[in-house]
Parts: C-alpha cells; structure tokens; sequence
C-alpha cells in the first residue's frame, strides 16, 4: 500500500509541475523535491544549495503525532548521513490528519526544522487551483509547500486568488 500511495504522490506533484526524485529504501526521504534544479549531476544537486524539500508520506489512514516527530528526526539523519541531502524542510502528506495535531504544531515547529503537513485531497485541491489559474510558478506553489505548518484548502484560496 506504501509504494502504491508513493507513486500516486510523485505522480500528482508531476502533475502539478514539480518531478520529485524518488527513494525506495527506509534509509532515505520517500522523495525530494525542488523548484528547478540547475546542477546536472544528482550527487551535486543533492549536495548543493539549490532548494530542496524532502517528502515524507504514509499510507496509514491517519497521519499520527508519532510518524511526524518521526519523519522530522529524521530529517538529520537524511541531511548528515547517508546521502547527505542539503535540504531545508520537510514535506509530510498523508491521507488525514489526526485531530490532535493542530495543537502541536507550535510546538513541533519550535522544537524541529521547518516543515508543512497536508493531505493528499489538498494536494489535489492545489493542482485543481493551479489549473483553475494556470499559474504553477514557483512564486505560488512554493507559498503552499513551503507553508510552517498544516496546509488547508482556505490557505490554497487565500494564495491563488
């Protein structure tokens, strides 16, 4: 089911405009994620200042308090070991949010990088914007991605007006 919901994530940000690169072993972000890469040669890219967000998912129903502190003390191990990404937050999508996260966010945010949550209907709620607009720029859709916090379909709005 994991691999499933991975596929229909890098499909949908395609879709959106912005090809994620994709990882296949637990050692490593499910995906990163960028505006433009300049570099050519992926070591260097990963290495480089360019922006990039790792893309954490789950395919379990709801995304708990627990896989995200998870997946955001990660965000050391993918940045300083292994494959050394330099990337400056973290993407987490999931299918629903549990109840209990908007109260943490605060304090989430205090205690580790930057990050944005948002589910996978919003992700859709986006690209439906984007077409809506026909504007994917950056400028826009790095507003929504790059979001301290949990990204709903008001904030989409208040974006692509």
């Amino acid at each position: 089911k994991s691999h499933f919901f991975e596929l229909n994530l890098a499909k949908l940000l395609t879709e959106i405009g912005y090809e994620p690169l994709t990882f296949n072993k637990s050692d490593r972000p499910d995906m990163v994620l960028f505006p433009k890469k300049e570099e050519n040669d992926l070591e260097n890219f990963l290495h480089n200042d360019e922006l990039k967000i790792l893309v954490e998912t789950t395919s379990a129903d709801i995304l708990l308090l627990s896989k995200i502190e998870a997946d955001l003390e990660n965000f050391k191990e993918h940045t300083t070991k292994v494959l050394k990404i330099n990337a400056q937050r973290t993407l987490i999508v999931g299918e629903s949010i549990a109840k209990n996260i908007p109260g943490q966010i605060q304090c989430l945010l205090k205690k580790f990088h930057p990050f944005t949550i948002i589910t996978f209907e919003n992700l859709e709620y986006l690209k439906k914007k984007i077409n809506e607009k026909g504007d994917n720029s950056w400028e826009k859709v790095g507003k929504v991605l790059m979001h301290d916090g949990i990204v709903e379909k008001e904030f989409i709005d208040s974006i692509f007006v």
